[in-house]
């Protein structure tokens, strides 16, 4: 490269020009949020609601599912921060309900897979991000909670834990009639935008 190439590159680039460092920098975006959202579900979170529920009804426990918006929530990537990553929620998780996590990111996933995704978000009335529903192995919510305020591990988990069935019994002896009201931790109200 030139000396004069060299400083018209180096110009564009304080001055936030230049096409390459641009998509240089959309592609390290995209790529740190593949690998976050990646990283949930290799932690034991499964992504498709299908085999969520399969497991469900194989292990005979519920499903935790946790409707998020991984690139445009900020209460969703708290969540994952305060409570979902600790080793309280880990602990408590195990061995007792089968994880799910529907993401609905503005971008990155297929009109087909969002529709997919949509479609479960419908099914249990999830209209709030963050949202939690706890499902029975039968597919009938047992409990929900919508929204994110900074509650500790601790408190969020214990929250959750009285709607959980009895060591050795099955799951949907506590699925909660359609009239009954859902745990309500929180008034959170973020929408995605369009």
């Amino acid at each position: 490269m030139t000396g004069n190439t060299q400083r018209r590159e180096a110009r564009g680039a304080r001055k936030g020009r230049g096409f390459g460092s641009g998509l240089r920098a959309a592609v390290a975006l995209a790529g740190m949020l593949v690998a976050a959202a990646s990283a949930v579900a290799n932690e034991g979170w499964l992504t498709s609601y299908e085999e969520a529920m399969e497991a469900a009804r194989e292990q005979e426990k519920p499903v935790l599912t946790i409707f998020t918006g991984s690139d445009w929530c900020p209460h969703c990537r708290t969540l994952e921060e305060k409570v979902l990553d600790t080793e309280t929620f880990r602990a408590w998780a195990e061995g007792r309900i089968v994880l799910l996590m529907i993401d609905l990111p503005q971008q990155g996933i297929s009109a087909e897979e969002r529709a997919r995704r949509s479609r479960v978000c419908i099914t249990y009335g999830v209209r709030t991000f963050p949202s939690a529903v706890l499902i029975g192995p039968d597919g009938t919510r047992i409990t929900s909670q919508a929204g994110y305020t900074g509650q500790p591990a601790d408190d969020w988990v214990a929250a959750l834990d009285g709607h959980l069935p009895a060591p050795g019994t099955a799951a949907t002896s506590v699925v909660a009639s359609a009239d009954a009201p859902p745990l309500k931790l929180t008034s959170g109200n973020a929408r995605p935008r369009r």
